[in-house]
């Protein structure tokens, strides 16, 4: 079984706009919610490639109780903690160009956590926990390193997360983590230029503990150093670029699937990018049809390299 903990989940208000403009009132031509957070971004985008998952996370108030009827009405498996404050709703503006305001009002107690990790405990040997996405202000950043020592030594973990908080996590050597370029380079204090730049940063990772790294580099697609040192590379494939938002979660979901069916490595990458690519063409999370196009466009586009 694949797990998916998001400890601030989210509601997204989405308004998309032809152009926007300060000191006035601007008008959207679209708007409406999405549910979301990284690691629900995630189940979602396994649930379209027909492959289960179970969400982890918490939830609170109103907002948290709308999060909760969304997933059930998807008919996805989920353990929603109930804490304090609300469940944040995130505001993104899509147009000419993306902007977002995110918000953190979801207050979570010691009693929540013990409640979350005696959950975590109950995975079991071979199932898979991704861990995506930032912890609310008030929450102690050893918080991913606490759960993590609440795990079966032979569940894969996979990582999501900036800075410290994914740092934190390497000694436990991860089965898999995913910055991407401004993550990595924030991580080393360095600008991520090329790609030589990307698989170099990448190798350091490897060698502080994690197994797989996978590094997203935007339009310039996103390479993969493996646990055996090998190198892979792809360009994305061609296509408008509409929206970024739930692209790396896609990512994963997607390479993560790939691990689970027992494709190979290249293979596993190629549909991660696939449903990365699928996402960011479109102004919601890759369903499978488009999955499938980007797969095939995916291996034309780099068929010098595969």
């Amino acid at each position: 079984m694949i797990y998916t903990l998001t400890i601030s989940p989210s509601i997204d208000y989405i308004n998309e706009l032809k152009k926007f403009e300060i000191n006035t009132i601007n008008r959207s031509f679209l708007s409406y919610y999405n549910i979301g957070g990284k690691g629900i971004n995630v189940s979602l985008v396994l649930k379209n490639l027909n492959m289960p998952s179970y969400i982890l996370g918490f939830k609170a108030d109103f907002t948290g109780d709308y999060l909760e009827q969304q997933l059930n009405k998807l008919n996805i498996d989920n353990y929603l903690i109930k804490a304090s404050g609300s469940t944040r709703v995130n505001v993104k503006v899509i147009g000419e160009k993306e902007f977002a305001i995110n918000t953190d009002s979801l207050i979570i107690e010691e009693e929540h956590i013990d409640e979350l990790i005696d959950k975590i405990k109950t995975i079991q040997d071979n199932d898979i926990l991704i861990i995506s996405g930032s912890i609310p202000s008030n929450i102690n950043n050893n918080l991913y390193e606490k759960i993590i020592e609440n795990i079966h030594s032979k569940v894969k973990i996979v990582i999501d997360a900036e800075n410290e908080l994914l740092m934190k996590t390497l000694k436990y050597n991860p089965f898999l983590i995913k910055p991407n370029r401004e993550e990595l380079g924030c991580i080393f204090g360095t600008t991520i230029n090329t790609l030589n730049d990307a698989f170099e940063y990448a190798h350091k990772l490897r060698k502080l503990g994690a197994q797989n790294v996978i590094i997203s580099l935007d339009k310039d697609g996103a390479i993969l150093v493996d646990s055996d040192d090998k190198e892979y590379s792809l360009q994305n494939a061609k296509g408008k670029m509409i929206s970024s938002v739930g692209a790396g979660d896609s990512l994963i979901a997607g390479f993560i699937c790939g691990v689970e069916r027992n494709y190979s490595t290249k293979d596993s990458f190629i549909l991660g990018v696939a449903c990365g690519n699928a996402t960011a063409y479109s102004n919601s999370l890759a369903d499978k049809s488009s999955i499938e196009k980007m797969v095939e466009l995916l291996k034309e586009t780099n068929k010098c390299e595969y």
